[in-house]
């Protein structure tokens, strides 16, 4: 038994740890211990559970009030439609307050193998918009298409801007890549 307290002891934080102390007292501050990490995970749920609802909202409210869908190419759907053509290819812009959004779908071809799109043109297209940096840029490729989504910071007031230029030259970049 007292190999087992010895052990409870050295698992127990300093702060917890009072010099000579009785059993009695070292199972009681083990006890308090445990009741302040059960604390720290409950504050630590709520605050996760806070941030999950304020991301949500925002998301609801930038989807809602702040996106202003530029259009696409090869499809009349609007950007959060699911039931979007899935045998074209496709730019979508989404705009919101301090940055920019490019959502860009390429169907693959019959016996087409490779990597997908070459990216780099892409963001190339992308940083020739004077106040635009590109923060990231996350490419997939399935059995049937290549997509690719490119967050963008808007360095200036640029949330009214119109990127039909920028999406128009994604377009055709990626149209002459696939003709």
């Amino acid at each position: 038994m007292s190999d087992l307290l010895s052990s409870l002891r050295s698992l127990l934080p300093q702060e917890y740890v009072r010099g000579q102390t009785s059993s009695c007292d070292d199972l009681e501050e083990a006890t308090n211990y445990i009741k302040s990490l059960e604390a720290n995970i409950k504050e630590l749920e709520d605050k996760r559970n806070m941030l999950i609802k304020k991301s949500n909202s925002s998301l609801l409210s930038s989807t809602k009030d702040n996106n202003q869908h530029v259009g696409e190419i090869g499809s009349s759907s609007t950007s959060i439609n699911p039931n979007r053509v899935v045998n074209d290819n496709y730019v979508t812009i989404h705009t919101f307050p301090t940055r920019l959004e490019i959502e860009i779908s390429v169907k693959k071809h019959e016996g087409e193998g490779g990597d997908g799109y070459p990216l780099s043109k892409l963001l190339k297209q992308v940083s020739l918009v004077e106040g635009i940096n590109v923060v990231n840029c996350v490419s997939s490729k399935g059995d049937d298409r290549w997509n690719c989504i490119i967050h963008c910071d808007l360095l200036n007031d640029q949330s009214t801007s119109d990127f039909s230029e920028l999406q128009r030259r994604l377009a055709s970049e990626i149209s002459s890549y696939v003709a």
